[in-house]
């Protein structure tokens, strides 16, 4: 992905108003394997929703005050967002965006 990508992935995610994630300026490249936790998604199911085998435009913001830490993971397909405390556990996916 080029850099292009990475600041419309950014005014992206910030047009969505978690104040948690305003301060959001820069992503990473990194595995899916590494970014694929099981997540509870909003219906009460928790899944896997990334790829292990692809690599994805990812940032992690910890919020002060805050146990849980927020993670983003992009593609040229889909934006995720999820909520999650320590090594990933309790994982929730807040937004899943495809386009």
């Amino acid at each position: 992905m080029s850099k292009m990508d990475a600041e419309k992935i950014i005014l992206r995610v910030k047009s969505l108003g978690f104040p948690e994630l305003e301060g959001l300026s820069a992503l990473t490249e990194l595995s899916g394997r590494y970014l694929n936790n099981l997540a509870q998604l909003p219906n009460g199911e928790a899944m896997r929703i990334l790829d292990d085998e692809k690599d994805y435009l990812a940032a992690q913001v910890e919020p002060v005050n805050s146990t849980k830490c927020w993670g983003i993971a992009a593609d040229e397909r889909q934006i995720a967002i999820f909520i999650y405390e320590e090594n990933g556990s309790n994982c929730e996916l807040l937004a899943w965006i495809k386009y």
